[in-house]
């Protein structure tokens, strides 16, 4: 169950003090029981327009604002697929796999392209967003796909983000990339890295 107690009264604790760190502690099972039986989770896909930028310069696109499909979203809010934000719906610990595919290029011309996806999570409580970003690189005549995993404490209100990039050696443009954005809380608790 995900429950953690508080603190403990004291010994010189009053018999009101007492009452009310017992009722408190009840209303903490009784939360922890309810969570229970809201599982939260989301399965979201995209087919988006997605820049090409060329080297060395990287053209970050919002993913999931556009073209988007849902095969699961509990609860079914907390995903706005007009931003491409999930904003979490309870505090708890939560698996994230993203999963961006850059098409290969319809004339390739054997040159180097690189495929990127970036994650940013806003905190509801105002500490600083948090970035993570990973890479994959290969030629222009084989599609490319990169993964970005998160396994992290959140709190409720917080949110999460993701970016794709293509990077060419020569070419511009505009080219449909996939994507898909899977979400699963794991665990009620996470109080430990929450602070």
């Amino acid at each position: 169950m995900p429950y953690r107690p508080g603190a403990p009264p004291q010994p010189s604790t009053s018999t009101d003090q007492l009452v009310r760190a017992v009722w408190d502690e009840l209303q903490r099972v009784a939360q922890g029981l309810a969570d229970l039986d809201q599982p939260m989770s989301a399965a979201i896909y995209c087919q988006e327009q997605i820049s090409i930028s060329k080297a060395p310069a990287i053209v970050w696109d919002r993913l999931f604002d556009e073209g988007v499909t849902s095969e699961w979203r509990n609860p079914s809010d907390a995903f706005d697929p007009a931003t491409g934000i999930y904003t979490f719906p309870q505090q708890g610990v939560y698996s994230i796999s993203a999963q961006f595919q850059a098409p290969a290029f319809p004339t390739p011309a054997s040159k180097d392209y690189y495929a990127g996806i970036r994650s940013t999570i806003t905190y509801a409580d105002g500490s600083p967003d948090r970035d993570n970003t990973t890479y994959t690189g290969g030629y222009d005549t084989v599609p490319l796909t990169v993964t970005l995993l998160v396994m992290s404490p959140f709190r409720k209100g917080d949110t999460i983000r993701f970016d794709g990039a293509i990077d060419h050696e020569s070419v511009t443009g505009v080219v449909t990339a996939k994507a898909v954005m899977l979400i699963q809380r794991v665990s009620g608790t996470g109080n430990n890295a929450l602070g």
